[in-house]
């Protein structure tokens, strides 16, 4: 079995926004939307960067955000 883990860029988040905040709204946006494939979190880690107003989203094992992640950017397989 393929495991795929990708990372997203998130920016201009919320001022004061903590990681479990992050972690806790996009987990049930990915459960509404359908996007969530596994039991447990999609998204298994965030990492802010305070300074800039970014964050980092680690999704694990969820091949259709993979396929979607591909089929809307500009790496060529």
């Amino acid at each position: 079995m393929m495991y795929y883990t990708l990372e997203y860029y998130v920016g201009n988040i919320p001022f004061g926004a903590t990681e479990q905040q992050m972690m806790d709204f996009f987990n049930e946006q990915m459960t509404v939307t359908g996007l969530k494939q596994t039991e447990g979190n999609a998204i298994i880690a965030v990492q802010i960067n305070l300074d800039k107003n970014f964050a980092f989203l680690e999704v694990g094992r969820n091949k259709k955000l993979y396929i979607f992640y591909l089929s809307n950017s500009n790496i060529s397989h």
